[in-house]
């Protein structure tokens, strides 16, 4: 059974602090916004669910913070900017998430980046966006990149190569479904 942990209405869940000690959290439903905060965190196999906030309505990477999330499912978080994922001075590595039916009225429903650090924001190992409001993906500054595989039955732009560069302006799916029998 997963453990739930749910904020009071309009406030965060969970705050880091510049040099706090590493963060990992494991299989938990987090059902409000947490942010990272000049610090690292992990989270594995974790579930982002109707979260809130103005921005990063279900996680927040700022001030040199660095997050990894691994088989997490970001699903129905709404904010301004960056319905489930905002990135703003820090750096996120997402390995097989799902971004399902997220939201924000200023784009990035998925993910909003307003400036990354060192490998900025990269997407692998199957993660897929998919049914997020328009655009799914909003980049003002930094880095952010798909580095396959894909999930089976998508592909990616990546030129001979095995990594695409985003931009701001990504539909509500991606990686882009392949045609019908190919």
């Amino acid at each position: 059974e997963q453990v739930v942990l749910r904020p009071e209405a309009g406030h965060e869940l969970l705050r880091t602090s510049p040099g706090a000690p590493a963060l990992q959290m494991r299989g938990l439903r987090l059902q409000g916004p947490v942010r990272v905060d000049g610090s690292h965190a992990s989270f594995e196999l974790c579930t982002f669910r109707d979260g809130q906030a103005i921005e990063g309505g279900a996680l927040a990477v700022v001030g040199g913070g660095v997050v990894e999330a691994t088989a997490c499912n970001f699903t129905s978080n709404n904010a301004t900017k960056g319905g489930a994922l905002l990135v703003d001075g820090g750096e996120a590595h997402v390995a097989a998430c799902r971004f399902n039916e997220n939201s924000a009225a200023s784009g990035g429903s998925a993910l909003f980046v307003r400036s990354t650090i060192g490998e900025g924001v990269v997407l692998t190992d199957g993660t897929l966006l998919l049914s997020n409001t328009e655009p799914s993906i909003t980049t003002v500054s930094g880095r952010v990149s798909y580095r396959l595989p894909a999930p089976q039955g998508r592909y990616i732009d990546a030129a001979g190569g095995n990594t695409q560069e985003l931009s701001s302006g990504w539909a509500a799916d991606y990686p882009l479904a392949c045609a019908p029998g190919i």
